[in-house]
Order: structure tokens, then C-alpha cells, then sequence
């Protein structure tokens, strides 16, 4: 069964409810929850509103100018783009109810998505092991003192996803498919992005959560930095010698260690 409003559809199959709703004629959300229940949550990220999109509707597929949508009986979603080509196939998804704690009544929800099988996929944050392909990687997405994560992939096939969820959240990318399972939500919400390219993705980020306010001149300039400075006089001695030496200066860091009340540091 289907029903519409505008530049949304909503699609009812036997395990669960999923809402269709384009932003703009290449970005569209995809909203999950068990049958019966009710999603409204409100964006911490995407502030962006949808616009009126010309959709047309024919049976469990959704099409706009750039997309289409199809749904099969049991829930799984195939993005594709306005030539038929595949850009990204649901695999399976599972809600495990919370039944205990704080979190009662929500789920752990968990979206595998079929790639092909030497598609590149980048994104995610900072992860320390070198490697900007997120192929056959195993990550909990929990910001940590080395490692910040952003809940967004892109492909080179000129896709884009972002999941939004806040709470701890494993990826994992293997011979099963790549998967987001999420601690905590009352339910599956994640944006698909076509910009064709990575600057598109980019952009279309951008348009859902807001423009990246420009840097003060200063951070585009050279930065000292070592493991830390053990006085205030340390860093000031640094930045005099760089002066005597006419070598240009911007920012000098201290890492670590700028607190306390001792006679060495106290930021």
C-alpha cells in the first residue's frame, strides 16, 4: 500500500513502515520504523526543509528528475539513477528492541547495503590507519581523543549517505555488505545523496546541514606545534625567535598539558 503528500511517499510491507521523502529532485530521506509505530524525530544535523519535487508514482517506485526509488515487498530500497543504472541497493534491516535501561522502548537498528564489489567508498571521519578507502573496514563510530567520525560515505560512483543517529554506531564493510547498526533510535533514518561526483556529494551536504562558515585568514598560514611546551615563557620565547628571524608565524599549539595551577602552566 502506498499514500502520498507532495514530495512524499509512504509505503507499508509487513515488517515495517518506510516514509520516501525528496529534498530536492537528487537527495532524498529514507525513514524506517517497525509496524504500528511512529517516527518524530527532529534533525540535530539537517536543517534544511524539503522542497516541492515533482515525483512521479507508479506502484512501490518513486521517480523524480534524477532518481529512482523502488521499494520491493519486503522493504528492501534500490537506488537508482534517471538511465536505470544501479547506484545503491538495501540488503536486509533489523530493529532489536530495546527491552531494559534508559533506551527502553527504542532499538538498535541496523541497514546493510549491497556495493559492488571494488567500489570505493570514502568518508567517515578521522581513522587512524592510513587507508582513505572504507572497503573491508570494522569501525565504531564513537569520537575518542584520536579519532572523530562524521556519519557520512560517498562512493565513486557519485552517491552520498548520510545516517542520522547520534549514538554509538559500528560500520562494517565485508563480504556481507557494508552495514550501519545504531545503539539507539526509534528508528532508521538516513539521507541518500546523487551528486555524480565527490564535490557534489559535498555540496549536498552542505545544502542539508548549512554552509562552511570560512576560517579567519590567520589558520591558512603556518602553524608551529610540537608535544607541548612546558611553560608560558617556552611559547613565547618561540614566537620571538620566529620574529628575530623574520620567518612568518600564524598559530603556535600547545597540545597538552596547558592546565593546572603549578608554576609551569596555567592556560
Amino acid at each position: 500500500m502506498t499514500t502520498t503528500a507532495k514530495n512524499e511517499v509512504e509505503f507499508t510491507t509487513k515488517s515495517c513502515n518506510i516514509k520516501v521523502e525528496f529534498y530536492t529532485p537528487s537527495i532524498v530521506r529514507i525513514v524506517k520504523v517497525p509496524t504500528g509505530h511512529t517516527f518524530n524525530k527532529k534533525s540535530l544535523v539537517v536543517i534544511a526543509s524539503p522542497q516541492d519535487v515533482a515525483i512521479t508514482r507508479n506502484g512501490n517506485k518513486v521517480t523524480s528528475d534524477s532518481l529512482s526509488i523502488a521499494i520491493d515487498n519486503i522493504g528492501r530500497v534500490t537506488f537508482k539513477d534517471k538511465k536505470g543504472k544501479i547506484l545503491l541497493k538495501e540488503k536486509n534491516c533489523k530493529f532489536d528492541l530495546r527491552t531494559d535501561g534508559a533506551d527502553k522502548g527504542a532499538y538498535k537498528v541496523t541497514q546493510t547495503f549491497t556495493l559492488e564489489k571494488d567500489e570505493p567508498v570514502y568518508g567517515l571521519g578521522t581513522i587512524q590507519n592510513g587507508i582513505l578507502n572504507r572497503r573491508n573496514t570494522h569501525k565504531l563510530m564513537e569520537q575518542s581523543n584520536l579519532e572523530d567520525f562524521q556519519n557520512v560515505v560517498q562512493s565513486i560512483k557519485g552517491w552520498g549517505l548520510y545516517w542520522d543517529n547520534y549514538s554509538p554506531t559500528n560500520y562494517d564493510d565485508d563480504a556481507n555488505g557494508m552495514s550501519l547498526s545504531s545503539e539507539v533510535g526509534d528508528g532508521m533514518d538516513y539521507y541518500f545523496m546523487y551528486g555524480k561526483n565527490a564535490d557534489g556529494v559535498i555540496s549536498q551536504m552542505r545544502h542539508l546541514s548549512g554552509k562552511v562558515p570560512m576560517f579567519p585568514l590567520w589558520t591558512f598560514g603556518y602553524w608551529q606545534s610540537k608535544e607541548r611546551y612546558k611553560s608560558s615563557k617556552e611559547v613565547v620565547d618561540v614566537v620571538d625567535k620566529y620574529r628575530e628571524l623574520h620567518v612568518p608565524l600564524d598559530g603556535i599549539i600547545q597540545d597538552w598539558q596547558y592546565w593546572g595551577s603549578n608554576y609551569n602552566w596555567n592556560a
